[in-house]
């Protein structure tokens, strides 16, 4: 998820098992190089120009990833919603909680 109007979402990253050397996603019809690859990783940076108009909730982008060949495949979607405003919540493997509410920023350990 992303909000309207943000810059460039820096590492994105999709989580699976299976890429390879080569992969592209595809953010809807954009096609997006990997910033890297591992086989259960990828990470691609998502441009400003991507994030300018809402996705209705009801119908997120799909988000694939297609190794090439010769083992070409392209994985399952997964939905990616471009919000006009809300609050994005992220829980880290650390343990924190961090918020981002229309510029408004907070760390808190969780509940």
């Amino acid at each position: 998820m992303a909000l309207v109007g943000s810059g460039n979402l820096v590492s994105l990253t999709i989580t699976g098992t299976g890429f390879l050397p080569g992969a592209l996603v595809n953010l809807g019809s954009n096609i997006l190089v990997p910033s890297s690859v591992n086989s259960t990783a990828i990470t691609v940076t998502v441009p400003a120009a991507e994030l300018t108009t809402h996705t209705p909730a009801a119908q997120p982008i799909k988000v694939t990833v297609t190794n090439p060949a010769p083992h070409a495949a392209t994985s399952g979607a997964l939905p990616f919603t471009i919000a006009r405003h809300g609050m994005v919540s992220i829980n880290f493997d650390d343990g924190y909680q961090s918020m981002f509410d229309m510029g408004y920023r907070s760390s808190m350990p969780p509940d």
